[in-house]
């Protein structure tokens, strides 16, 4: 995902904080991040791992947090325009692509845009992709760009391993509000 954004943000610096401990052995667990910054005009975003969110009544002083039970999407983008604008979305990683089981993971999506907030950021999540292996033929509609737009969710498919996706990488800073790319 930095590689595909980074590949479309030029001029950007971006730097990396790995979470504590070795979770999943290469630092992508909780806490893990990228960053990048626009030096022109101090725009910023960012690409957080696992990142949690507290349950509402366990929440304390924390700006995030879920309105329901604690959760952690796989990846949380936020942007922070040069005005102060601020937004973000959720991608959840699945390696499902069967219908039935797809549906099921929409459930998360739902959740996420949903009962998560994120008051320094906007409040609510914008919206959000599941990001799957294969696109099954009767799956198509949940990765279509006209579903996408009409719900603010929907399906990508991305593999492990394939070189960046520039497609993707626009679409989400699309979704997220973030700076225009050509």
């Amino acid at each position: 995902m930095q590689r595909a954004l980074a590949g479309i943000l030029d001029g950007w610096t971006w730097t990396w904080q790995q979470g504590p401990g070795n979770e999943l052995l290469a630092g992508f667990g909780a806490g893990a991040a990228f960053t990048a910054r626009r030096p022109m005009d101090g725009a910023r975003l960012e690409l957080r791992y696992s990142m949690t969110f507290p349950g509402y009544l366990a929440r304390g002083t924390s700006d995030r947090y879920s309105i329901s039970g604690e959760r952690r999407p796989d990846i949380v983008i936020s942007f922070e325009s040069p005005d102060g604008q601020r937004s973000w979305i959720c991608l959840d990683a699945k390696y499902r692509v069967r219908r039935d089981a797809l549906a099921d993971s929409f459930t998360s999506l739902h959740i996420y845009r949903d009962a998560l907030r994120w008051e320094t950021f906007g409040g609510r999540c914008r919206g959000g992709l599941l990001l799957v292996p294969a696109v099954e033929p009767a799956c198509q509609p949940w990765f279509a760009g006209e579903f996408r737009e009409r719900f603010g969710l929907g399906a990508w498919r991305l593999m492990p391993g394939e070189p960046p996706d520039l497609a993707l990488a626009k679409l989400i800073l699309a979704m997220i509000g973030g700076p225009a790319v050509a």
